[in-house]
Formats: structure tokens, sequence, C-alpha cells
């Protein structure tokens, strides 16, 4: 598990490093396209900016493959599908627990955010889900509107349920919870919205380059 969370670290860095270099160098397009029309309206000598736009459009490109690639390497580290998966549905009236087989991919924190749960796996009550992940002495818990003290008191309450079925060990949940708040979310839907406008700017940038060139 150590060597599993020393290589998620370093894949979200090397994630990190490709978006920021990405964004970063984005903003070279639309500035050599006004530095272009600027210094040289009548595109004579524009095959200058042309190579750079071009350039640069082909880097934002594979940033973007990339990172989407990473991005995938970064949810098998921390899926672990070869460990155990439980899901648990809390309702308005106490705790009822359903054990469930299915890889921890079924649900995510996306899921969660648009509450767009699979039909007829799940509660339509997706507002009071707990998906807890559970990776030899380490749980996750996405939660909505749930407060440390009520989380460790369901986790209690689960330790001792699945010490009845015969499930986990005690030792394995001696550990602090760790939420992950809708805020965190938030964070991942906007990065998806800046890969959207880097997109947009991406291929806008090369149309008006393809335009240019059949200009020229």
């Amino acid at each position: 598990m150590l060597e599993n969370s020393r290589s998620e670290q370093s894949v979200e860095l090397s994630v990190k490093t490709l978006w920021w270099a990405g964004l970063i160098i984005l903003p070279i397009m639309p500035l050599c396209l006004i530095m272009g029309f600027i210094t040289d309206p009548n595109f004579k000598e524009f095959e200058g900016f042309v190579l750079i736009i071009t350039i640069v459009a082909i880097f934002e490109v594979l940033v973007l493959v990339l990172v989407f690639l990473r991005r995938d390497v970064v949810k098998r580290f921390t899926a672990d599908v070869s460990t155990r998966s439980l899901v648990f549905n809390e309702y308005w009236r106490g705790l009822r627990v359903v054990k469930r087989s299915y890889p921890f991919e079924t649900i995510n924190k996306f899921d969660l955010i648009f509450k767009n749960v699979p039909k007829g796996r799940y509660s339509h009550e997706i507002a009071k889900f707990l998906v807890l992940t559970f990776q030899s002495e380490k749980m996750k818990v996405f939660s909505s509107k749930l407060d440390q003290d009520n989380i460790e008191s369901w986790g209690r309450q689960l330790n001792t349920l699945l010490q009845d079925q015969g499930g986990f060990p005690a030792e394995n949940f001696a550990e602090p919870l760790e939420p992950h708040w809708p805020n965190r979310d938030q964070k991942s839907l906007k990065i998806v919205l800046l890969f959207l406008l880097i997109s947009i700017i991406t291929i806008g940038s090369i149309l008006i380059t393809l335009v240019l060139l059949e200009v020229i």
C-alpha cells in the first residue's frame, strides 16, 4: 500500500506539472495571432507566427491527451479493485448497511456531485449516500452534508456490523476516517471546465491558423 501511495502521489504530481505547463503556455497562441495582425496586417511575413501557433497547438493537444491518460492511472491506483470494496446506503431513519461487491469505479465523486448514480443499483436518495472503500487499514468516505462526528460514529457502527458478518478485523479501522467534502469535487469540476476552455482555444487557434495559411 505504501508503494501504491507513493506511485499515486508521483502520478498526481506529474499530472499537475503537465496541467500548469499547458495552462501557462496556452496564451502564446492568441498573443501570436494578435501580434501577427498588428505587425503584419497584410499577412506577408506571418509564417513565423503561424509556426509558433502550430507548435503550441500541437503541444496543448498532447498535454490534454497525456493528462487524461494519467488521470486514468491515478484512478487505477486509488480504486485498487483487488482489495475489498463495500457500498453503504444511509437513510433518514437510522443506518442500514448493504454489502456490495461492485468495483469502486461504479460510483465516484462526480456521480455524487451530479446526482446521477445508475438507476436500479443504488437508492435515488443520493444526498444520503456514503461510499466507503476499505483498503487495508485505510478508509475513504465520500459524503454530502455530514460532519466528522457523525462519520466517526457510523464508522464504529459499521465496524461492529462487519465483525458480526465475519468481515474485517477491528485494527483495519483504527485510523481516523478521511472525509472527502463536496468542495474538493467542485475543484475537479473547475479543472474539467478549464480543460474545455483550453480545447476551445486550441481548436479556434488551429482553425484561424489554417485560414491564414490559405490567405497567405
